[in-house]
C-alpha cells in the first residue's frame, strides 16, 4: 500500500533530483565539502517534509510542511551557483539542476 504522498509527482521528481545530487556531490573535492553538505541536506529535506505534509488523521496537506519543503529548495539555488562557479558541473549541469528546483518550487506553491 501506498502511502498518499507517494501518489504525488513533485515528491517523485524532488527525489529523483535529491539522488540525481548525491551521486553529482561524490565528485566534490573535500575543501568543498560545506557546499555538498548544503545543498545534499537541503534537497533531500524536500522530499522528505513533502511526505510530513500529509497528517496520517486526514487528507489536508500542511502548509508548513510545504513551505518547509519549498524553501529548502530554494536554498539549494545560492549553492548550486557557487558549485558552478568552482567548475564542478558544468553549465548544462546547472541549467538542468536549476530548472528541476524551479519546476519543484513552482509544483509546491501551487500546492500551499
Amino acid at each position: 500500500m501506498n502511502a498518499e504522498f507517494e501518489n504525488l509527482m513533485v515528491y517523485w521528481i524532488s527525489l529523483n533530483l535529491a539522488k540525481n545530487i548525491h551521486f553529482m556531490s561524490q565528485r566534490f573535492p573535500e575543501h568543498l565539502s560545506y557546499l555538498r553538505d548544503s545543498v545534499r541536506n537541503n534537497i533531500f529535506a524536500v522530499p522528505v517534509s513533502i511526505a510530513r505534509s500529509l497528517p496520517s488523521s486526514g487528507k489536508v496537506y500542511s502548509k508548513t510542511f510545504l513551505d518547509e519543503a519549498y524553501t529548502s529548495c530554494m536554498a539549494c539555488i545560492p549553492a548550486l551557483e557557487i558549485i558552478k562557479e568552482t567548475g564542478i558541473i558544468t553549465l548544462t549541469e546547472y541549467h538542468k539542476l536549476k530548472s528541476e528546483m524551479e519546476c519543484i518550487a513552482g509544483l509546491l506553491k501551487g500546492m500551499a
